[in-house]
This record gives C-alpha cells, structure tokens and sequence, in this order.
C-alpha cells in the first residue's frame, strides 16, 4: 500500500487499516484473486475499495493498494520476513518463501529465515536459471555479446568470454547462484546440499515486494 506521506504511512489509523486489510484477505482464503478482484470483494457490509474510500477521507490524503500477493501455504512449509518493519509485520520490504522439509524442525525453520532475509537484501529475479524470464537471459547476452565484441577478439575467445560473463550474470540475479549472505563463501545451493545427508530442503518458489 502506498501513501502520499510518510507522516501517513507511520500513524496508526492507517496502520490500524493495513491490519484490517491482512484480516480481509485472509478471511477470503483464496489464493485466485488478483488486486482488481480483492478491490471488489464484499467485506464487512462493503466492498474493499469502499473501505479505501473511508480511509481517504479520513486521513485526508490519498491511498492506494499498491500489490497484492495470495499463497498457499497448505501444501508446504511457509516462512517469510519483514525487513524495516513499522510494525509486526509491516514494513517496506517483505520476502516470503515455500519450501519443503522432511524434517521441519528447528534448524530448517531458521534456514529458511536467514533465506528470506537473503531474499530481501539480494533481491534475486528467479529460483535458478531455468526459472528466469527467457526474455531477460536473451537481454544480458545480447548486451554482453556487443561490449566483447568491440575487443576484436577470435569468435572461439569471445565465446568463452561470454560463458563467464553469463555465470557471473547468473550468480547475481538466481536465488541458487547467489553467495549466500550469512555464509558468503558458499552459494544458497551448496547450503542447502550440506543439509542434505540428515533432512531434505527444497526450495518451491519465493515471493518479493518491495514498497514504490
């Protein structure tokens, strides 16, 4: 959600009405409703985008909801975290993340939140580079394949060139690929091999918002 100020966006009223909204969202339990549906939706003897309407004239400035993002955390394990928070659960940045564990005790349940916390300070685009977008792949390589070959280097050179340029484009912008923060020596891939002689952890996909 978004505010015109900041003076706004830190005073309970409106506070008061994100919480409000988190209740309205979780009471309507659907995973398939978009922004424009959940604006539409009956609430309390009113649809939600009426209720954004009260709060307009009651703050005085004007609001509006930004994103919203509904997942399923029936299916596997669920953990997410705040960064910046305003309060519980409220901050400009919020990473959230599904995995799966045959062994979801302590130790994973921790993993999985430094993992979140990577997540919000890293920004990765995809899980690995099987899930990044095709489009942005073909973007870098392209942008890589005119900045080499200005050197006028040999074909067979400039391909090499280009598959280490790629790696590092990988590592920076793939979850799997990046030095993970807390442990930089080692990618999230390799931590979460090391885990794998006792328990299993898989990563199923992660969410990141970040506030405009």
């Amino acid at each position: 959600m978004n505010s015109e100020t900041d003076f706004a966006a830190k005073s309970d009223v409106f506070l008061n009405f994100i919480d409000f909204l988190g209740k309205a969202a979780l009471d309507v339990n659907s995973i398939n409703l978009n922004k424009e549906k959940f604006l539409n939706t009956e609430y309390k003897n009113k649809l939600i985008a009426e209720h954004f309407n009260d709060m307009i004239s009651k703050i005085g400035e004007n609001i509006i909801l930004n994103d919203i993002i509904f997942m399923d955390n029936n299916k596997n394990n669920f953990n997410y975290y705040v960064h910046n928070s305003y309060r519980k659960n409220i901050g400009k940045i919020i990473s959230f993340l599904q995995y799966s564990s045959n062994k979801n005790d302590d130790e994973i349940i921790k993993l999985s939140k430094n993992i979140c916390m990577h997540i919000a300070a890293l920004k990765p685009e995809a899980i690995d580079s099987d899930s990044l977008d095709q489009k942005v792949i073909d973007r870098e390589i392209n942008i890589q394949k005119e900045l080499i070959s200005s050197s006028g280097k040999p074909a067979n050179v400039i391909e090499k060139i280009l598959e280490g340029k790629m790696k590092k484009f990988f590592s920076e912008v793939t979850l799997m690929n990046q030095k993970y923060i807390i442990v930089p020596e080692k990618t999230i891939k390799e931590v979460i091999e090391s885990y794998s002689n006792d328990r299993s952890f898989e990563l199923i996909s992660f969410k990141l918002m970040i506030l405009n």
